[in-house]
């Protein structure tokens, strides 16, 4: 961990130093008084006009420390195989099976083709709807 001294940007011509030792810590320390300056603004109380500048140096400090994900390289990521999806919802196994989404749901209830929901979807597993296609005759 390296200590960096970060300036923010001041309105009132002074600017003041922070020293941060640590981008986690500068991301907690703009979203603390980015937090508070919102709520004493919504309760109209008076807010120092630094604390503003001051919450974005440190904002900006703390996405300055963090390493670049391979999203960020695309070129990285070019070989990478696509990824294909591990729940299909009733429509698209419809399509994928040629019949109606009332069809489906018939073989959901009589129990040939297995469902799970997620929160108040329904979906099928891909290898719940590869066994079916295996046992089918």
């Amino acid at each position: 961990m390296t200590a960096r001294s970060v300036p923010p940007v001041s309105t009132s011509g002074a600017v003041p130093m922070l020293i941060v030792a640590d981008g986690r810590v500068a991301a907690h320390m703009a979203v603390a008084i980015t937090t508070y300056v919102d709520n004493a603004r919504r309760k109209y109380r008076a807010v120092p006009p630094e604390l503003r500048p001051i919450a974005q140096a440190l904002a900006a400090s703390a996405m300055a420390s963090q390493a670049g994900t391979t999203i960020d390289h695309p070129a990285a990521v070019a070989h990478a195989e696509r990824v294909e999806p591990q729940l299909l919802s009733i429509a698209q196994v419809a399509a994928a099976l040629h019949v109606s989404t009332r069809t489906v749901r018939r073989m959901i209830a009589e129990g040939a083709l297995t469902a799970v929901h997620v929160g108040q979807l329904v979906r099928i597993r891909v290898t719940d709807l590869d066994d079916y296609l295996t046992h089918l005759r």
